[in-house]
């Protein structure tokens, strides 16, 4: 049985009992869990599909099995709602590269040659390139969808590469200008070879992509005092 199907009948579960019980109340916490994870997870579905101004919240609650009073209860709007899809998708990827933690390096060099791996295998999964695509397509219409992917999953990528670079500034005491911007810089590089792999189709293996993301950092650290 699927994952998918697995928590679709597990959602399901507390609305059934307390119908038969006759409990009309608020759900335990647990099962609200369960209602927001099924929320998401028709909503990704959907958005996906659909597209952001095609899925309907009416149809999402549908498929998730759930009032439109009780989704409006927790997603007042659409932009909210897919606000909730992101961060639970960033979350996924960061659980997924977490598991390759113990394999980054303590040099600058290294720990950005980790980072930039992790992020062309995250990004070069089907799954992401449909996320962008939806992004691309929607965004011109709807910008709040735009901004909603850079705030959520665009900064926390800034982020941690900004972080790096202050962190190694510090260790090997060479002064470092603007932190922000020279982590842009690397991760413009990175999104551009997967929207260059992207637009020509090319199917990329785990090897090419440990070598785009070495050859980036190696150009990166090469203009060190630009930073």
């Amino acid at each position: 049985m699927s994952s998918k199907r697995t928590v679709r009948r597990t959602a399901q579960q507390p609305k059934a009992r307390l119908l038969a019980g006759g409990r009309l109340g608020r759900p335990t916490q647990d099962e609200a869990k369960v209602i927001h994870s099924t929320v998401i997870e028709a909503a990704h579905h959907l958005f996906l599909q659909e597209g952001y101004s095609a899925a309907a919240m009416e149809a999402i609650a549908k498929r998730a099995g759930v009032s439109k009073k009780t989704l409006y209860a927790r997603f007042p709007t659409k932009a909210q709602l897919f606000t909730a899809v992101v961060e639970a998708q960033v979350a996924a990827w960061s659980t997924r590269a977490a598991q390759y933690d113990k394999a980054i390096g303590k040099t600058l060099s290294e720990r950005l040659e980790h980072h930039a791996f992790m992020f062309l295998e995250v990004g070069s999964q089907s799954e992401s390139r449909a996320f962008e695509r939806l992004l691309l397509g929607e965004v011109r219409h709807f910008p709040e969808v735009g901004r909603i992917y850079y705030k959520t999953a665009v900064q926390f990528a800034l982020q941690l590469i900004a972080n790096e670079i202050r962190g190694a500034a510090e260790r090997d005491r060479i002064p470092v200008r603007d932190p922000d911007h020279a982590a842009r810089v690397f991760l413009e590089s990175l999104s551009g070879w997967l929207t260059l792999q992207d637009l020509t189709g090319a199917k990329t293996s785990r090897s090419a992509r440990r070598r785009a993301a070495r050859y980036r950092v190696a150009i990166f650290m090469a203009g060190r005092a630009a930073w």
